[in-house]
């Protein structure tokens, strides 16, 4: 290992579903060092289309109040610019450098992929889906006796 990645962290990490193990895509994953007085942000990614990030940084990421301290590590989860998890009950107490790897699971119900508007990527294949909507004429008067296909 050279002097460099002595010095350095790197995250490869995972975002899960609990229940089903598979990956989430497309949701930003942000690193935090959990501190006394003022958390801070260490490093972001967005997960592939497997859930997988990696997320590197060096120790002037994370303070300059105190010599030779180990990041507090914890991460939110952002689907979109909403938090939809947040592992900072669960902080990782004085990580090493080096490769540090990391599971987070996010229940798929926090992520709303049906909801109105949404534009997500990575939509879940279990479970009935339901859309609504109107089908109108250009002019605004609903259009009936269509069959709509999906």
């Amino acid at each position: 290992m050279s002097r460099a990645d002595e010095n350095s962290y790197h995250i490869r990490g995972v975002v899960v579903h609990p229940q089903t193990g598979q990956g989430l895509a497309g949701l930003r994953v942000e690193a935090w060092d959990n501190d006394l007085l003022m958390d801070d942000l260490v490093g972001s990614a967005v997960t592939g289309a497997d859930g997988a990030f990696e997320i590197a940084f060096d120790p002037s990421s994370f303070g300059e109040l105190f010599l030779d301290r180990r990041p507090d590590l914890y991460f939110k989860i952002f689907h979109d610019d909403r938090l939809v998890a947040s592992t900072r009950d669960t902080t990782l107490w004085s990580t090493g450098t080096g490769e540090t790897p990391v599971v987070i699971e996010v229940p798929l119900a926090t992520l709303a992929y049906d909801r109105p508007g949404n534009t997500g990527t990575g939509a879940p294949a279990d479970g009935p889906r339901r859309v609504e909507g109107r089908i109108v004429f250009d002019y605004g008067l609903p259009a009936g006796g269509l069959t709509v296909r999906l």
